[in-house]
């Protein structure tokens, strides 16, 4: 008597992380379903640890099933696992894998390119808007003499690039999160970019209600410089 099991999957098989994943594999014996056949199943997370420790797998006569729940299943990466069959004098163990990623589906190099292509493209447009908070003038023109001669209407559009480079960097941060957590599957990556991701996200209104706030405030500041100076008045 001879034992076989077969993988309904392909070479490789993607689950999304922290949900149910059920393993299916049919179970030949001399070629046919048999139901005094007996699977058990142990399962490796990614850091080598047993998550599924030799348990009894379903017989359904066609296939064997098993249901990781998904509290065993949070870690990002591949996991390989074991199935023992057996009946009578006949027993057969065989490995398979899966991987598990952020969407539960392959990402492929195609998909990867535009991820790191989007990346890039978003890391240029965050660097030129610094250059042009810090290029952009902040103080009012002045005399030899230290007064105001003129105001400097720029400072609106300082305040602006300040909070689109804000908006910018949480938009890499996104990225970076789904790169990590879709194709690297590098767990540390993945939690140390969803940490500042999190943490620019709440701190994303409070920000721009400052920056109206602000603006407001320099909006009335300069009302009154420019009444003063259309006065003729020395404004220092």
């Amino acid at each position: 008597m001879a034992i076989m099991l077969i993988s309904l999957a392909g070479a490789t098989t993607f689950f999304k992380r922290n949900a149910p994943i059920n393993l299916v594999h049919p179970v030949r014996l001399d070629e046919f379903p048999n139901s005094n056949v007996n699977c058990n199943l142990t399962v490796f997370n990614p850091e080598n640890v047993i998550i599924v420790d030799y348990q009894e797998m379903t017989n359904s006569f066609e296939y064997h099933n098993y249901t990781i729940p998904s509290n065993d299943t949070p870690t990002l990466g591949t996991y390989t696992y074991d199935i023992t069959c057996t009946t009578g004098s006949a027993n057969r163990t065989e490995s398979f894998s899966f991987v598990i990623n952020g969407s539960g589906e392959e990402v492929t190099t195609g998909q990867g390119l535009i991820y790191v292509a989007v990346l890039f493209v978003s890391i240029f447009i965050f660097i030129i808007l610094i250059i042009l908070s810090i290029k952009i003038p902040w103080k009012h023109g002045r005399s030899g003499e230290g007064n105001i001669v003129s105001i400097n209407d720029f400072r609106y559009f300082k305040i602006f690039t300040i909070g689109l480079s804000y908006i910018s960097l949480l938009w890499i941060m996104f990225i970076m999160r789904n790169l990590t957590l879709s194709f690297l599957y590098s767990e540390f990556t993945y939690t140390f970019f969803s940490y500042f991701y999190w943490i620019l996200l709440a701190g994303l209104l409070p920000t721009w209600v400052i920056f109206i706030f602000f603006t407001i405030i320099i909006f009335l500041e300069n009302s009154k410089l420019r009444e003063q100076l259309e006065r003729n008045f020395t404004v220092r």
